[in-house]
């Protein structure tokens, strides 16, 4: 007998033995990892060749895949191809792509696979893709108790054992698959053919217990149930013929027999009494009068606000709600409390739109730029600072202000500025007109005018960016205000003088003109109505 051993104490390394030893001890295959995707790309992993050569990748790859049939479809194989030879430098295992032969069968023929391929999975290419539409893994490596394989058969190794093969089947969904040769029905060596599993473990458990459990004929037949009869009450074997002996047949004055004949007439009976019950039923089913009528329906009182109920029938109940609605939809003055949703579109009464309106007033401002001044009121307007600025010959402006019938005016502010080297005193004036004179008669018109506020001779200092000059009164809380209703037939405007010529020292001509700008005005309202 010629005996080799791996490998012993001090014997000198050789890598054929070291590899060697996983040979009919390990299976082939991957153990971990080696995931590819649909563009080609590997992930790390461990696997085992047909020659016992252990291949580890700590880093992913990248496999480069061919591009699809133009109009039929293909499988190709993802592998790890790798031979053990003795030589130097040591081969690299390398990592390719088997191309399969494109077919016009929507499930095209898996390619075989080449000698020292390890399969890491097998991809479906569709017509004109460039990446596989499904990628199907491999399964895990073979796992053998008490077998040797050689080539596509196994062997029994001691047949007073019990051999066990379980592996994956990708062609039955990956489902886990459990071979058994009982212990002493063969001899050591003796092929065997594994062709029916044991044991089938895929997503519903254990599929042999699972088509037990859901046949509903052969595995459940009163017929395959031994009976034991203790007490030996029947002569059959079997629950299919002592179901026959209880029904009469095979024994005539026993009491069995009159205890079936008992079973019998009650479940007649009972089948006699469903009948009947059945037809009360359909009758009250059928009735359209007073069985289905609401004030044969009662309900119990139910407590809440602003509603309730008192218990009596549903007929009263209903009447109940009915007339709450309607007294509730008839009321005005309602006060709702909380937030309220409106869902869809609300139109309101036009007659009435004058009585929709909140319950306090509510503030809103105007700005008037500078601009809006009459082009020949004296002042010029000034590119540069974007403001009006004052004339030699003329130094008084008047810009009209909005008018908002519905609303009341509440404030107005200029804005001035002043980069004259030189203090100015501004008189800023609210005046409004009426629409109802004739403006036609010049001394009618101008004796319409109405001063509603005057400020006062204010200092703008000099060299002053940006100064606020405010008539009536301002938009500071701590203030009461003093608001002016506005009317369809009003006509509002401000009046500014610069009062540094009149005031000072100097005549008008003294002073350089364009040092006094004003930016624009900033009107503050407030109205209660909705609708202004």
């Amino acid at each position: 007998m010629t005996q080799i051993r791996d490998i012993d104490y001090r014997a000198p390394l050789d890598p054929r033995g070291e590899n060697r030893r996983f040979i009919d001890t390990l299976p082939a295959g991957i153990y971990s990892g080696f995931r590819v995707q649909p563009d080609g790309a590997v992930g790390p992993g461990v696997l085992l060749t047909n020659d016992g050569v252990r291949i580890e990748e700590t880093v992913g790859t990248t496999v480069e895949v061919p591009p699809g049939h133009a109009t039929m479809n293909r499988y190709d194989l993802i592998v790890c191809r790798h031979q053990y030879l003795e030589a130097w430098p040591n081969p690299p295992a390398r990592f390719e792509v088997v191309q399969g032969t494109p077919s016009e069968d929507l499930n095209p023929p898996i390619p075989e696979l080449p000698e020292h391929n390890i399969l890491l999975a097998y991809g479906l290419m569709r017509p004109g893709e460039t990446t596989w539409s499904y990628v199907f893994h491999a399964s895990a490596p073979l796992w053998m108790r008490n077998l040797r394989q050689e080539g596509d058969g196994y062997h029994v190794v001691c047949g007073d054992q019990s051999s066990i093969l379980a592996r994956y089947d990708r062609d039955d969904d990956n489902a886990l698959k459990i071979f058994v040769v009982e212990s002493g029905t063969v001899s050591d060596g003796a092929l065997v053919e594994l062709n029916v599993p044991s044991l089938t473990l895929d997503g519903s458990g254990i599929r042999q217990l699972s088509e037990h459990v859901n046949d509903t004929m052969t595995a459940h037949a009163a017929s395959a149930i031994p009976l034991t009869d203790s007490a030996e009450r029947f002569e059959a074997g079997e629950v299919e013929a002592a179901l026959a002996e209880l029904a009469g047949e095979g024994r005539t004055d026993q009491t069995v027999k009159s205890n079936a004949d008992a079973v019998i007439q009650e479940a007649t009976d009972r089948a006699n009494a469903i009948v009947a019950l059945q037809s009360y039923v359909d009758d009250h089913l059928n009735d359209t009068g007073g069985a289905h009528l609401l004030s044969a329906i009662m309900a119990g009182a139910v407590t809440g606000s602003p509603f309730s109920l008192d218990a009596g029938s549903a007929q009263e109940a209903l009447a109940a709600v009915v007339g709450g609605l309607n007294d509730r939809a008839l009321k005005s003055g309602d006060t709702f409390s909380g937030d309220v949703t409106f869902q869809g579109k609300v139109t309101l009464d036009a007659d009435d739109a004058e009585d929709v309106a909140f319950d306090d007033y509510v503030y809103f401002r105007r700005m008037v730029p500078p601009c809006a001044a009459p082009s020949d009121g004296g002042w010029d307007f000034c590119c540069d600072h974007g403001a009006l600025r004052v004339g030699v010959n003329n130094r008084s402006v008047s810009i009209p202000i909005p008018n908002i019938p519905g609303a009341e005016i509440v404030s107005v502010g200029a804005a001035m500025q002043n980069t004259d080297t030189n203090d100015h005193m501004v008189d800023v004036r609210v005046l409004k007109s009426n629409f109802s004179v004739d403006l036609a008669d010049e001394e009618q018109a101008r004796g319409n005018d109405q001063t509603v506020e005057n400020t006062g001779l204010k200092l703008i200092n000099y060299g002053t960016r940006d100064q606020l000059v405010t008539a009536m009164v301002t938009d500071d809380p701590s203030h009461d205000p003093v608001p002016q209703s506005m009317e369809d037939s009003d006509f509002w405007r401000v009046w500014i003088g610069d009062k540094m010529a009149w005031e000072g020292s100097g005549s008008p001509e003294s002073w350089d003109a364009g040092h006094l700008c004003l930016k624009g005005l900033k009107v503050i309202y407030r109205r209660k109505k909705l609708l202004v």
